[in-house]
């Protein structure tokens, strides 16, 4: 699985998982950072996922929703959803008991652009994962001069 690895603000580890991802391979990130003891803030930020042999937006829907409650075996500071479908990782983490000052959810990229500082914590764990959501812009905000 491809990632990339960038020094964000406020001393942050920026983790960006938006080439080739689908389903099973967000379960799987999701399964490693619940199976690893990360004792930094997680800043998990979600994007819509597509997948070619999947056409029904029920169907993409649904999925969403498990990916929310999945994720909710990180102990995450945030999780950031972004996407037309994204705000069902949200209801999915909601009926999991997630506390809502927890959870964000915007419709665009261009939205959270101007708020993400306020999310990063110091020393934090940035994670971005998605396949339909362009984080560039967002990532671009957020790293050093001082790539790792």
């Amino acid at each position: 699985m491809k990632q990339e690895v960038i020094k964000g603000v406020k001393n942050s580890l920026v983790i960006n998982y938006n080439n080739n991802i689908n389903y099973y391979r967000i379960r799987l990130i999701l399964n490693e950072c619940a199976n690893r003891s990360i004792k930094k803030p997680i800043i998990l930020i979600l994007g819509d996922i597509e997948s070619p042999d999947i056409n029904s937006t029920e169907y993409l829907r649904e999925l969403h929703y498990e990916i929310g409650k999945h994720a909710t075996f990180i102990n995450f500071t945030y999780l950031i959803s972004v996407g037309t479908l994204a705000n069902e990782y949200i209801l999915g983490a909601k009926n999991k008991g997630t506390n809502e000052n927890q959870l964000y959810y915007f419709n665009k990229v261009d939205e959270l652009i101007p708020l993400i500082n306020k999310f990063i914590l110091f020393n934090s764990l940035v994670i971005f994962i998605g396949n339909t959501v362009d984080f560039t812009p967002v990532i671009n905000k957020i790293k050093t001069k001082n790539n790792l």
